[in-house]
């Protein structure tokens, strides 16, 4: 026989075990529609055919695994011997003994969950609830990483519809992706620089513009913006000079002679300009003989050093190092 026919055989299978549910005498209806969003409330009703078989008790329940939401049993119109639960937080009702419902707000945990109502005797039809929710990002609020290393930074989205998603870098654009429920940003190799906030958004039918932030930290030794600094100084100048480093974590330094004592009466400070963007300054008012030279200025952290060499000269020696 062809293929077709075993076909049409299967869906009148399936037909006759509808009409069999159906000939059960009991069937659940959602109110207004089992296509909800979430905290949504919905009224399930079950209605038994005239003259159930005693005893009457209905329950409603969530399928696979099975898990009782109330059980009802009716008394000239009400409900007896009723958990309280089922009264105050799903509005239980039995107006006769064929009809029976609650109340529900449905969660977000309801999605794709089948429900249904039985009695002692029968079950009704499944309702599948498709519980429509805005997205919810979960993302590593800071991720550290060593210079060099390759950076994963994940977000994971529950929604339904599924969300599109970008990553952006400030107001710039790095990456989009369209109905996604795991979205991933690599960078892979890690530098200094790269320590910032990277902000994922998602969107989807429900809500727009779901924001989270992640924060990444790149550990690496100090870099300077110079490796040499000459300084003219006079008597009314004095010693001042400053350089900004790139360093993570925060560095350490000292300023030495280059036969590696340390300087005399200068005054030190050190401004954080962002996490790993940091300003040293030096100054010396009243200049005596001996600060003239040469120095050398360490900078330091757990990942490693860099030095910047110095030169205290008087002005006039350096004015005429400048026209040689």
């Amino acid at each position: 026989m062809s293929l077709g026919f075993y076909r049409l055989i299967y869906y009148a299978c399936l037909y006759l075990l509808g009409m069999t549910r159906t000939a059960n005498g009991i069937t659940l209806t959602v109110i207004p529609s089992n296509r909800v969003t979430v905290n949504q409330t919905v009224t399930l009703q079950c209605m038994l055919d005239p003259n159930p078989t005693p005893p009457v008790y209905v329950s409603f329940a969530i399928q696979s695994p099975h898990s009782t939401v109330c059980s009802l049993e009716p008394s000239f119109g009400v409900c007896k011997n009723t958990p309280n639960p089922c009264i105050d937080m799903y509005s239980a009702s039995c107006p006769s003994d064929t009809q029976y419902s609650i109340q529900v707000t449905v969660p977000w945990d309801w999605n794709e969950k089948s429900v249904a109502c039985r009695t002692v005797y029968n079950q009704s039809n499944t309702v599948i609830f498709s519980v429509m929710v805005g997205p919810l990002i979960q993302i590593q609020a800071v991720t550290k990483v060593n210079e060099t290393e390759r950076v994963v930074l994940a977000g994971n989205i529950s929604s339904n519809p599924l969300s599109n998603v970008s990553w952006y870098d400030g107001s710039h654009m790095l990456k989009f992706e369209n109905a996604v429920n795991t979205t991933y940003l690599i960078i892979e190799e890690a530098k200094c620089a790269d320590t910032r906030n990277f902000t994922l958004t998602a969107s989807n039918a429900v809500r727009v513009n779901v924001t989270s932030s992640v924060q990444l930290i790149v550990n690496c030794k100090p870099v300077s913006d110079v490796i040499n600094i000459t300084l003219g100084v006079t008597d009314i100048t004095g010693i001042v000079f400053s350089t900004t480093v790139i360093a993570y974590p925060r560095p350490q330094y000292a300023l030495l002679f280059e036969n590696g004592t340390k300087a005399r009466d200068i005054l030190d400070n050190i401004k954080v300009n962002a996490i790993n963007n940091f300003t040293i300054h030096f100054n010396k008012t009243i200049i005596q003989q001996d600060d003239f030279g040469f120095y050398r200025l360490f900078i330091n952290n757990t990942f490693g050093e860099t030095v910047i060499y110095v030169a205290v000269l008087p002005q006039l020696l350096v004015g005429t190092i400048q026209r040689l």
